[in-house]
């Protein structure tokens, strides 16, 4: 139910933001290590929103992980918040969507 709730509300915050004409990122939730059940919970909802929204308009970036490429954690120990390494990848996957965005904006001469 949670999650039907999820993808309503991002589909009228993408619906909206189309009306406006304002560029829209979706950015799916990061894992949350500290807690089993909180990182379980999160990941399904992940791949819902992930299979929802992986058509290109949505600008859906995936950020879920607890590794990196080479194994280093993404977590400060207490399981929440992300280290340097966590902030670069988050950094890494978001600026191309951002680039894209940037890229579309008209210029004034």
């Amino acid at each position: 139910q949670a999650t039907k709730k999820e993808k309503m509300t991002l589909h009228e915050v993408y619906n909206l933001c189309l009306e406006k004409k304002v560029k829209l990122v979706l950015v799916g939730p990061a894992s949350r290590p500290r807690s089993f059940m909180e990182n379980f919970l999160l990941e399904r909802l992940e791949k819902k929103l992930l299979t929802e929204f992986s058509h290109q308009k949505y600008n859906y970036i995936t950020c879920f992980g607890i590794k990196d490429n080479d194994g280093e954690t993404l977590f400060m120990a207490d399981g929440t918040h992300l280290n340097p390494a966590g902030h670069k990848r988050m950094a890494e996957k978001i600026h191309p969507a951002l680039n894209r965005l940037i890229e579309d904006v008209p210029r004034k001469e």
